[in-house]
């Protein structure tokens, strides 16, 4: 969600947490962190806090530097889902 902001597809990322929502709900029961719907939230309502990539962010990173960090971020949470999917389907007392 945030890569898609970061490039100012605001629709694209809010699609993207619907359907993620949809598939937390469809395979495992759960329902996005309370981080995750933060940050929809703050999508929907379009309150300008996610500062464009084009420019320099205080630390100096560049727009490149970000989405690299915000892809090892969604890798990481795209691990971690795949591994509460697994979890999930195990049969009891494994």
């Amino acid at each position: 969600m945030q890569a898609y902001a970061a490039m100012g597809d605001r629709a694209a990322a809010l699609r993207h947490f619907e359907r993620l929502a949809q598939q937390l709900q469809d395979e495992i029961g759960v329902s996005p962190t309370n981080e995750t719907v933060a940050l929809y939230r703050t999508l929907r309502c379009d309150t300008g806090s996610l500062l464009p990539l084009r420019k320099a962010s205080p630390s100096g990173r560049t727009s490149y530097d970000r989405l690299i960090i915000i892809r090892r971020q969604l890798l990481s949470l795209s691990r971690e889902l795949g591994r509460m999917v697994r979890e999930s389907r195990r049969p009891e007392g494994y």
